[in-house]
């Protein structure tokens, strides 16, 4: 089966674009009956929002929360709590990690494109892709096509915890003879030490800033976006130290090795997460990913990394799981029909075992919903959506508004992004959409006037349908 580059759109997305356009001459959805798919039996039911943070990695994490709806459809009716708990939560990080490596060794190209996160060249890591890549590669054939669980790269060790804990509450480590430098941070120094490299240094993420209540807790906002911060800035550390004058390959590599384990610790990683073990000041594993790597890219390092951290703790989904559907809204195709999108999604939502609808969009609607529009045609200025990056050097359907008008001259938004719908309800007059999004579970960062509703339990939000439909400028659901 083979893989489409970030470019490629399904060769048949000329066909179901033009069903939905006949689709979109039809009346528009005369109901919103409520559908919410985090309700018992729904595709989304137990699951949480997780937060990428940074990372220009949204679509990896729209397309993990779709495989992972799709698992839960897959269950016999009706589930039991136990069926529940035995699926495995698929990584977002890993998912991404896997899918471009995939893509680098099918041989697909990579460069500046148009969508969500755009990103050019394959050694600026996993910023930049598409929904329908991370579901083609869980479909491929063995040895591809595993997920990695994500409590196998995320979690919250128990030294961490107590650290977190002594930060909000000094007397928690009353026990400790040093209540300023509990056994955590010690524990940090030390290994820091070990690598040669000192403490902190050109990477090092300080602590959590929030403590968690459960040590099996999936969904601390910024946790995952904290690991993956880590293994970048190891990367650029280990390239930038292979550029110095007389630089020894083998040392740098070992040393390294401990570095990236003091790190990891630092940002509250598990002992029992972390690849290998230190002996005599050398873990084996980390030292063997650096050097493995040494000639090759942010891809292959990450891609090698989460292979390892993986190891043992991967699945299948299923290989009948199909590709999504991609539908172009863009105006600068001249596609963009707002009635015949929501017909579209609704359509889709309203689905026997519904499934969530991705759709890509401008992301600043959520904060300022007049201060962005769509480009007439798509400009320079893309970057890694609005959690965070900088200019890449790729294009944006999203330009700057004022008051819902284009401002003149043209000005690039950039806040390019991609996110899960899963549900709606009437509110009044209004058909509000549920949105399930990849910026943690607090509520912070959306604008509270705006006529948005967000649940502070969860940092889910429901937000007016007209509004998305406006900056809205492509879906991806399954067939």
């Amino acid at each position: 089966m083979g893989f489409p580059s970030v470019l490629a759109r399904a060769p048949y997305s000329w066909v179901v674009a033009a069903f939905w356009l006949f689709w979109g001459a039809q009346p528009a959805q005369a109901t919103c009956t409520t559908i919410d798919m985090r309700s018992s039996g729904g595709s989304m039911e137990g699951t949480m929002p997780m937060a990428q943070g940074s990372h220009g990695i949204c679509y990896a994490y729209a397309g993990a929360g779709m495989a992972d709806a799709w698992q839960r459809n897959q269950l016999s009716r009706p589930r039991t709590a136990d069926a529940l708990a035995a699926l495995r939560p698929t990584s977002p990080a890993a998912l991404a990690a896997s899918t471009r490596a995939y893509a680098r060794r099918s041989g697909a190209t990579r460069t500046c494109s148009v969508g969500p996160g755009a990103a050019c060249g394959w050694d600026d890591g996993l910023n930049g892709g598409n929904i329908e890549d991370t579901i083609n590669f869980l479909r491929q054939p063995e040895p591809n096509g595993r997920a990695c669980d994500h409590r196998q790269v995320f979690g919250v060790s128990e030294i961490s915890y107590e650290y977190s804990r002594w930060e909000e509450d000094p007397t928690f480590a009353s026990a400790d003879p040093d209540p300023f430098l509990p056994p955590f941070m010690r524990r940090v120094r030390t290994t820091h030490a070990r690598s040669g490299l000192g403490v902190g240094g050109t990477f090092s993420t300080g602590f959590a800033s929030s403590a968690s209540s459960s040590e099996t807790d999936l969904y601390i906002p910024g946790r995952d976006s904290q690991y993956l911060t880590v293994l970048n800035e190891a990367w650029d550390e280990y390239q930038r130290r292979l550029r110095e004058p007389l630089a020894d390959a083998t040392a740098i590599a070992r040393a390294m090795s401990t570095r990236l384990e003091a790190c990891l610790l630092e940002a509250n990683v598990p002992d029992s997460l972390i690849p290998g073990d230190t002996v005599d000041g050398t873990n084996a594993v980390l030292r063997d990913i650096f050097s493995g790597t040494r000639t090759g890219t942010r891809v292959d390092f990450l891609a090698r990394y989460f292979q390892n951290a993986c190891q043992g703790q991967t699945f299948r989904i299923s290989p009948t799981m199909p590709i999504p559907v991609v539908t172009d809204y863009r105006v600068s195709t001249g596609r963009h029909n707002e009635t015949t999108m929501l017909n579209e999604i609704h359509t889709a939502l309203e689905r026997r075992n519904g499934m969530p609808v991705a759709i890509s969009f401008c992301a600043t609607a959520l904060r300022n919903p007049s201060g962005v529009t769509l480009a007439s045609t798509a400009i320079p200025g893309g970057h890694t959506g609005t959690a965070g990056g900088t200019s890449d050097g790729g294009t944006t359907q999203c330009q700057e508004a004022s008051g819902g008008v284009a401002t003149t001259p043209v000005e690039a938004d950039g806040s390019d992004h991609v996110t899960l719908l899963i549900g709606r309800k009437q509110v009044g007059t209004r058909c509000m959409l549920l949105m399930r999004n990849s910026w943690g579970v607090s509520c912070e960062r959306y604008l509270p006037d705006a006529g948005f509703e967000c649940d502070e339990a969860t940092g889910d939000f429901w937000v007016d349908e007209s509004v998305l439909a406006r900056v809205t400028y492509e879906t991806i659901r399954m067939p």
